[in-house]
């Protein structure tokens, strides 16, 4: 199956949105990849601090898709 993994970036005002597909067989696995890559995004940790701010990358949705 294929899902639609939209990760989101939220850095001080400014917000991001990344799409990407993964082809997985079941939900678990498609949320699981989306996890990995988020908290892969910046290297081992997904939220950074720097002078009283911040950046951070969230799953916003994993949804499957159809081929067309």
């Amino acid at each position: 199956m294929l899902y639609r993994i939209r990760l989101l970036e939220r850095n001080g005002e400014q917000e991001y949105s990344h799409d990407m597909l993964a082809e997985k067989d079941t939900i678990e696995e498609a949320e699981a990849a989306a996890n990995d890559q988020a908290a892969h995004w910046y290297g081992d940790n997904p939220v950074y601090s720097f002078f009283n701010g911040a950046i951070t990358v969230e799953v916003a949705s994993v949804q499957e898709i159809a081929e067309v």
